[in-house]
């Protein structure tokens, strides 16, 4: 499904019995351009007792119990001002090999990916370290701004001390070259968009023809 709804699980960030995610998580950089009744927005999110710090942009994982974590990356960061909880709002990856029968999807506007030998399509095969970013319904929209795909989670629920290097190839990009500049380093490649019901594998035009890191 594209739905994390379990519960919270043991492996989240331990903080604990005797701390209360108040003195644990804290917010900074109050974001003043955005305007919401129901929330108020921050640029900065730390965890007191790691000294680790997270902004918009960032990649973590996300728990879910019985089931492989997801990556997600920070689009918006806020506090529900009815329940006093601090959320943060995440575009959703997953880890391509994690997901049953993806081969079996259509590949979109991928010319490298979709033709092979006289014009044929060609099967989808999986890089060891390749994510897809997972199309998300509508119904997970919760206020104005809030980006397409992306899906709204409790703090508790990230490891905000485990970001994750991930980076997305530039369109037509050599496979084999992806995966050897990938190999043996702790950086993960997105090159699709994964529409579960379509059956599709949506190519992302990346703008990078190596990782952040890279030399």
């Amino acid at each position: 499904e594209d739905d994390a709804s379990s519960s919270s699980s043991s492996s989240e960030v331990s903080h604990g019995s005797h701390f209360t995610d108040d003195e644990v998580y804290v917010f900074q950089s109050d974001v003043q351009e955005i305007h919401d009744d129901e929330r108020q927005f921050f640029g900065i999110l730390t965890n007191t007792k790691t000294g680790t710090t997270l902004i918009p942009g960032d990649f973590i994982k996300i728990t879910r119990r019985g089931h492989p974590d997801y990556t997600g990356k920070i689009e918006y960061m806020f506090l529900d001002k009815a329940t006093q909880k601090k959320k943060v709002c995440v575009s959703v990856y997953q880890l391509a090999s994690d997901i049953p029968l993806l081969n079996r999807c259509k590949v979109v506007g991928d010319n490298a990916q979709q033709l092979h030998g006289h014009g044929k399509p060609s099967a989808f095969h999986e890089g060891r370290r390749e994510h897809v970013q997972l199309m998300l319904s509508k119904k997970y929209q919760q206020f104005k701004e809030q980006p397409n795909n992306s899906k709204i989670y409790g703090v508790p629920r990230i490891h905000i001390n485990k970001k994750v290097s991930l980076w997305f190839p530039k369109k037509n990009m050599n496979f084999k070259d992806i995966e050897r500049k990938t190999s043996g380093r702790d950086v993960f490649f997105c090159r699709y968009r994964y529409d579960k019901h379509k059956k599709e594998l949506i190519r992302i035009d990346g703008h990078m023809d190596r990782p952040m890191d890279s030399t």
